[in-house]
């Protein structure tokens, strides 16, 4: 599913915990253009909400250099988990 959000979290104003929780959907893999915004805000939103969270590190990123790395490094480890987009294309490949 792709969500396209309106707010700084994903869940801000929309339907996505309902539609989630309705499909028995319990882990995101989240990603896209501004790691410590959107990324981080959906991260730990979602974290408070008892989501498992993975953060595909090498499809996030930010407009100022340096703050995607120091967003993976500083603020989201409590909430979320890291993988590289072809580390979880494996594995996702060794359970079929």
């Amino acid at each position: 599913m792709i969500v396209v959000n309106k707010r700084h979290s994903a869940f801000t104003g929309s339907d996505l915990d309902i539609i989630l929780r309705s499909n028995n959907i319990d882990t995101l893999i989240l990603s896209g253009m501004s790691t410590s915004g959107v990324v981080e805000s959906t991260a730990r939103q979602a974290f408070e909400m008892d989501y498992e969270i993975f953060v595909l590190s090498d499809c996030c990123t930010d407009r100022i250099e340096g703050v995607h790395e120091a967003a993976l490094k500083y603020m989201m480890p409590g909430s979320a988990q890291f993988a590289l987009q072809m580390t979880l294309q494996l594995q996702s490949q060794q359970t079929k």
